[in-house]
């Protein structure tokens, strides 16, 4: 074709004669940042991508209505900025200096590449369900290592001067970084969750290296604060559309690529023609078992498009609200007979324990001696759950929780007769069942059948898609009492078996369909806290005991904050597990993370 031609060029002529592109070829050493290294038509011809500084194009993520699901690699093919270039977009400009997997797969950075497999998951023996379980310990150690020695660096960059500005991005990747990481090493899950944390952890990883990498190595290139780089960067790069962008890339070393329309052929010179790597050469696209289902539709270059990421995450970990449905509305005579409820003590709540243990042991706070009298207060039925039971086996109290609880008014006047939550029980066991008993070795035995069931109960609420419900206080002492083993099911479905069974189906709502756990007809002889294991029948010393019913008080309230939030707030769905993020950051080391992790070290923390 002529030159002349190459002025009315066609898609339908770049399809049948991709050479068109190189129709102004030249040296290689009078080539600039604005011609093309390699070129490669897509399309159908209506465009062309090409590269300054790279040999070879992938094909770009082109349309207005791209659908980004997650595939079996738990990746998102490509359009994830991990397996392969994005358009360039100023506010997430670091994530062009995510690195490529390293070619040695001896490398410890390797190991952000790596996918788990059955072989790599330990199952967590409970009294209830079998199929749960955590990351081995060995891949786990190598993930800390890692992320140890990242947090160091960000702990540096938070006090470097060079850097006085615009750091909160950063230190809110690495904040997700570490809760990530806590929920891989704390948390028991399916193997399916795990998989998906192992690649949260390294999804966070990669993009606060690539952060930093970005601001120490290539961005001072850019600005021509260090010399121009001399060889090309093994990192994602991008797509760029600004010619400044372009320039300070090349410049830095960053792999870059341009698509551009067809009609700009005749302007544009490229020295060499290859085809464009297909998405099946450079990333995943065979679907998960099950698969899962779009949760973004729109153009690759769209903002939005990150920010249905970070939703989408949240809302596979995420948490339900178990006190969500409202039951039928009771009767005037029903109301009239409620037992007073009151909320979940955390340590931010309260303890009326005046004992001693020995002269060791400190004095607790009481009450204020005089508590304001509410007028009209009924009278409490049962126990006051407003005032907990004097042990001392239970955790030292915040006073100010003390004082706001004594000045609760319980007057029944105040309730919604129009409407009855199912809020009659509890997401976790109350921690007064553990000491409100007549016989001492029955607080032992409900504290070891409590951690010899903590995985799984603590799983059952680990998904937002979640059925659990509340539990009475009733049948949660029924199964701290026999500790929720339960046989094979009977044909008639009659004996005191089967009952249970039934009872623990219901408890443990849709977590058992979960691929790979199933109920368990065989119970665990050890107890385990905090990887250490208990003696049998022993009841454990007092720190123990303070943490583990203190972690119990904790995970009860910040559920019923959940729903209390509910309540007080009109949240739309696909905001639920941003709010939920809210309710997180009201908890000492938990912004970002999970509710599900309760800390210990923060055990004293209001």
């Amino acid at each position: 074709m002529s030159q002349v031609d190459i002025q009315r060029i066609q898609p339908t002529d770049l399809i049948n004669n991709p050479d068109l592109l190189i129709h102004a070829k030249g040296r290689e050493e009078t080539r600039t940042v604005f011609d093309g290294k390699v070129g490669s038509v897509v399309e159908e011809g209506r465009y062309f991508v090409m590269s300054p500084n790279v040999g070879h194009t992938y094909y770009p993520p082109l349309g207005r209505n791209r659908e980004v699901r997650l595939w079996k690699n738990y990746r998102f093919a490509e359009d994830d900025y991990l397996c392969g270039p994005q358009p360039y977009l100023s506010q997430y400009c670091h994530l062009a200096a995510i690195p490529r997997q390293p070619k040695d797969h001896s490398e410890p950075l390797a190991i952000m590449w790596w996918m788990p497999t059955k072989e790599d998951f330990e199952i967590s023996p409970t009294n209830v369900i079998t199929g749960i379980g955590k990351l081995h310990p060995r891949q786990l150690n190598a993930f800390r290592r890692l992320v140890v020695a990242i947090s160091k660096q960000v702990e540096d960059y938070k006090f470097d001067t060079k850097f006085p500005d615009k750091k909160q991005p950063l230190i809110a990747l690495a904040t997700a970084l570490d809760h990530t990481f806590d929920r891989l090493e704390s948390l028991s899950t399916s193997f399916r969750q795990m998989q998906f944390s192992v690649a949260a952890l390294q999804r966070c990883y990669l993009e606060v290296k690539a952060y930093l990498d970005y601001l120490h190595v290539y961005h001072p290139m850019m600005t021509g604060q260090a010399p121009p780089a001399t060889s090309l960067a093994r990192t994602i790069g991008a797509y760029v559309h600004d010619p400044v962008v372009l320039q300070e890339f090349v410049r830095a070393g960053l792999p870059v690529w341009v698509t551009r329309s067809f009609d700009a052929v005749p302007s544009t010179r490229i020295d060499c023609v290859k085809p464009a790597r297909l998405p099946q050469q450079w990333a995943v696209v065979a679907d998960a078992t099950p698969p899962f289902k779009p949760f973004f539709t729109g153009a690759a270059n769209d903002p939005n498009k990150y920010i249905a990421f970070g939703r989408f995450a949240r809302s596979f970990m995420g948490y339900p609200n178990p006190f969500a449905d409202p039951l039928p509305l009771p009767s005037p005579s029903q109301v009239s007979t409620l037992p007073a409820s009151g909320p979940s003590r955390t340590a931010s709540s309260s303890n009326v324990a005046n004992n001693r243990v020995g002269a060791q042991v400190k004095k607790l706070q009481p009450y204020p001696s005089q508590k304001p009298q509410l007028q009209g207060a009924s009278k409490i039925e049962g126990r006051n759950k407003f005032v907990d039971p004097p042990s001392l086996l239970l955790p030292p109290p915040i006073s100010a929780w003390c004082e706001a609880l004594a000045a609760v008014d319980r007057d029944k006047a105040n309730l919604m007769l129009n409407r009855r939550p199912s809020d009659a029980g509890y997401v976790f066991p109350e921690p007064g069942l553990f000491v409100g008993v007549a016989i001492a070795e029955k607080t032992s035995n409900f504290i070891h059948n409590w951690l010899r069931n903590r995985a799984a109960l603590i799983y059952r609420v680990s998904s937002e898609s979640s059925s659990a419900r509340p539990v009475t206080p009733q049948l949660w002492r029924t199964l701290l009492n026999y500790g929720g083993i339960v046989g094979v099911g009977g044909a008639g479905e009659t004996t005191l078996n089967d009952k249970r069974r039934r009872e623990v189906e219901a408890l443990l709502g849709n977590c058992i369909e979960e691929d790979g756990v199933q109920l368990s007809s065989s119970g665990v002889a050890a107890s385990m806290w905090r990887e250490q294991e208990l003696q049998p029948g022993v009841l454990p010393s007092l720190d123990i005991t303070h943490a583990i019913l203190w972690e119990l008080f904790e995970l009860n309230f910040r559920f019923e904050f959940i729903a209390l939030d509910a309540r007080m707030t009109t949240v739309v769905e696909q905001d639920l597990a941003t709010r939920q993020m809210l309710i997180a950051a009201c908890f000492p080391g938990v912004h970002g993370g999970s509710l599900l992790v309760a800390n210990i070290d923060f055990m004293t923390r209001g």
